[in-house]
C-alpha cells in the first residue's frame, strides 16, 4: 500500500515537472514572439526615420533649386538692365554724362546688394547644412541608444528567465533524488 502512494506521487511529481517543462517552453516562445514584435517596432521606426530624412532631404533639395532659380533670375534681369542700359548710354552719350554717371553708381550699389545677398544666401544654405548634420547626429545617437537599450533589456529578461527555470528545475531535481532515495529506503527495508 506504501508503495503504490509511494508511486502515485512520483507519477504525480513526474506529471508536475511535465506540466513545468510544458510552461517553460510556453514561456520561451512568449518571449521569441516578444522580441520579434521588438524588432518589427524598431524596423517600422527606422523605415519612419528613413521616409521624414528623405523627405527632409528633398525639401532641403527645392529649397536649393528655387534659390538658384531665383539666383539665375536675378542675374538675368541684372544682365539684360546691363544691356539696356548700355543701348541708352550709347544713343545719348553726348547729352547724357550726368544720367550715365547716376546710372554707373546705380549699378554699384545693385552689385554691392546682389554680393550681399549672395554671401546671406551662402550663409543661411550654411546654416541648412549644419542643421541637417546635427539631425543626422542626434538621430544616430538615438538609434545607438535604442539599440543599447533594446540588447541591455533582451539580456536582463533572458537571463531572469533563465534563472528562474534554473532554480525549478534545482527544486524538481532535488524532489526527484529525494523520491529515489526514499524509493531506495523502502525497497532496502
Amino acid at each position: 500500500m506504501e508503495n503504490e502512494t509511494l508511486v502515485s506521487r512520483i507519477f504525480e511529481k513526474l506529471e508536475t515537472l511535465e506540466k513545468g517543462q510544458q510552461d517553460f517552453k510556453a514561456e520561451m516562445n512568449d518571449f521569441r514572439l516578444e522580441m520579434n514584435d521588438s524588432r518589427q517596432e524598431m524596423n517600422e521606426f527606422r523605415q519612419d526615420t528613413k521616409i521624414e530624412l528623405n523627405d527632409f532631404r528633398q525639401e532641403m533639395s527645392d529649397f536649393r533649386q528655387e534659390t538658384k532659380t531665383e539666383l539665375k533670375d536675378s542675374r538675368q534681369e541684372m544682365n539684360d538692365f546691363k544691356r539696356d542700359t548700355k543701348i541708352e548710354l550709347n544713343g545719348f552719350r553726348q547729352e547724357m554724362s550726368d544720367f550715365r554717371q547716376k546710372t554707373k553708381t546705380e549699378l554699384k550699389d545693385s552689385r554691392q546688394e546682389m554680393n550681399e545677398f549672395r554671401q546671406d544666401t551662402k550663409l543661411e544654405l550654411n546654416g541648412f547644412s549644419q542643421k541637417i548634420n546635427d539631425f543626422r547626429q542626434e538621430t544616430q545617437a538615438g538609434f545607438k541608444k535604442l539599440n543599447e537599450k533594446i540588447d541591455l533589456l533582451t539580456k536582463q529578461t533572458s537571463n531572469a528567465v533563465i534563472e528562474n527555470h534554473s532554480n525549478e528545475l534545482k527544486f524538481l531535481s532535488s524532489k526527484v533524488q529525494q523520491l529515489e532515495k526514499d524509493i531506495y529506503k523502502l525497497k532496502q527495508s
